[in-house]
């Protein structure tokens, strides 16, 4: 998430679940009274016929840490085995869509949970416009990717998702794939993506006439990092500009109405998975263009500089070869 940009500093209100009437047509996906487990030593949760069953009480797997501990309402699981993966067909120029859904999926934690339908199941928005479709099918390519096939699809989720810009043959960019993916699969089962993405910052900015103090709150999926203008840079460089003070126009003081404010942007909460997005594309006199500055990325990433306490390992990383017109993603 880049710093804002709008014109006054308000507190802003939390992301919310959209509470909409439930819809008139039954869920499309299979029930989980229909659904046999899977060969894998993996347990699943399944609904239980039950009236009185009460999802909040069912058991629920913690991947928060790398060594899984045992805590109340939680029950540690195995982790994924480092089996052969299969690989995804490339239609359409699918190959932005395909990196990010094989990052996703072989995400520690998330990818596993998707790996058993019911796990997923019993958390489903029963008012979520897509109806359960995007999440069975994400879960459908999950399984394919790790049940021995030797290449899967992802057309059965982005027919779910419904985002006709993404149905042409045109390539589009890994980011905005992953931003509306995690959107709309966080409607669908909200629990289970804010529980490994969401994070949270802060930004204040300072009224360089009058001295006000303005705070704002976010929560945020990913963090979209500026690059510095040096020959390399490393992923800490990258950190450092986006929470570093910088004084710019674009804040209006809600005290004095003058322009003009030290602003900083700090992170208050890092997520269990934390997502980096480095911004590589702009415009420039209409036109677009690349900034192909390398940028070193570490094994392991300590977030104490930057406002929060955390500790990550790189697991994952889209990488685009070529030019803002053009060029191929990998996974």
């Amino acid at each position: 998430m880049s710093k804002p940009g709008v014109p006054k500093i308000t507190p802003l209100s939390m992301r919310t679940q959209n509470a909409s009437s439930a819809p008139s047509d039954p869920p499309i996906y299979p029930q989980p009274s229909s659904l046999q487990p899977a060969n894998s030593p993996y347990q699943a949760i399944h609904r239980s016929p039950d009236s009185s069953y009460n999802p909040q009480s069912a058991p629920r797997y913690d991947y928060s840490r790398s060594t899984y501990d045992q805590r109340p309402g939680y029950q540690s699981v195995p982790r994924l085995p480092t089996a052969s993966y299969a690989g995804l067909s490339n239609p359409a120029s699918y190959c932005y869509i395909n990196s990010v859904l094989q990052c996703l999926a072989r995400t520690e934690g998330f990818g596993e949970t998707f790996r058993q339908w019911p796990n997923v199941s019993f958390q489903l928005n029963p008012t979520s416009k897509y109806k359960g479709r995007l999440a069975w099918e994400f879960s459908q390519l999950v399984q394919a990717l790790t049940g021995g096939a030797r290449v899967a699809e992802a057309r059965g989720v982005v027919a779910a998702l419904g985002a006709p810009v993404f149905n042409g043959f045109t390539q589009q960019d890994a980011h905005e794939f992953l931003r509306l993916f995690l959107d709309a699969l966080s409607e669908e089962t909200s629990a289970l993506v804010t529980e490994h993405f969401q994070g949270s910052l802060q930004t204040q900015a300072h009224c360089m006439k009058c001295g006000t103090l303005a705070t704002a709150r976010d929560r945020f999926l990913d963090l979209s990092l500026p690059l510095p203008s040096i020959a390399r840079v490393s992923l800490e460089d990258c950190l450092e500009l986006f929470t570093q003070t910088t004084e710019t126009p674009d804040f209006v003081c809600e005290t004095c109405g003058s322009a003009g404010s030290r602003v900083k942007t700090s992170l208050i909460t890092g997520p269990h998975i934390l997502v980096l997005h480095l911004k590589r594309f702009l415009s420039m006199a209409g036109r677009s263009a690349k900034i192909h500055t390398p940028v070193d990325l570490p094994s392991e990433l300590l977030l104490n500089r930057y406002g929060c306490q955390g500790r990550y390992r790189l697991t994952a990383s889209v990488h685009h070869s070529g030019e803002a017109g053009g060029g191929h993603y990998t996974a």
